[in-house]
């Protein structure tokens, strides 16, 4: 009996429609709601001239790789102020949005130096996936671009020191820039639960 074959449409054709390929009349607006942006500042002015010089021994592997169009470090460096700068980043977050419960803790898990150049920028995007991004200003010579909040146009001025706080659902991006060694330090924080396995392996 000879084979029969049949086309990759009519194999569609068996494969029975799961419940949420149908089309239900699936919408998508936008609104308008108050989200919060925190901004503060580290309390030891000394702490961006340390920032850039622990930028001294860093490779700079996904320079022009990302949304971010200047040169980056990988996306969890290591660096001797993390301990410290990552410790008051939690105290902000507490103090603002309150203490984590028993069961969830927060981990910082992406942490990265970008160095602009003049002409650099970074695109539209946001970090969809983080509870809460970040961005501290570490150096910001005359011509530094602001920090954009893309959907409210809002601009935040780039000041050594700096720390800009939002939810990582938020759009923003940096428009070109107009000077050398524009440096921030950014990232990104989840929620987890303390007695799951990544957890335990923080």
């Amino acid at each position: 009996m000879p084979a029969i074959f049949k086309t990759p449409e009519q194999l569609q054709d068996l494969e029975p429609v799961q419940p949420w390929e149908k089309d239900r009349g699936q919408k998508e607006f936008t609104v308008k709601e108050d989200v919060p942006i925190v901004i503060d500042y580290f309390p030891d002015t000394k702490l961006p001239k340390q920032l850039l010089t622990d930028l001294v021994p860093q490779k700079w592997p996904n320079t022009r790789l990302t949304n971010v169009n200047a040169e980056m470090t990988e996306w969890n460096c290591k660096f001797p102020q993390r301990r410290v700068f990552q410790r008051w980043l939690r105290y902000v977050i507490e103090k603002r949005f309150g203490a984590c419960s028993n069961e969830h803790d927060l981990n910082f898990i992406e942490m990265w130096f970008a160095r602009y150049g003049k002409g650099d920028y970074t695109k539209v995007h946001n970090h969809v996936k983080a509870l809460y991004s970040f961005v501290f200003f570490v150096n910001a010579p005359e011509g530094s671009s602001p920090l954009i909040l893309t959907s409210s146009k809002t601009e935040i001025e780039p000041v050594p020191g700096k720390l800009v706080l939002f939810p990582g659902c938020i759009y923003h991006h940096v428009p070109e820039n107009n000077c050398e060694n524009r440096v921030v330090l950014a990232g990104n924080i989840i929620s987890v639960l303390t007695n799951s396995f990544e957890y335990r392996q923080l």
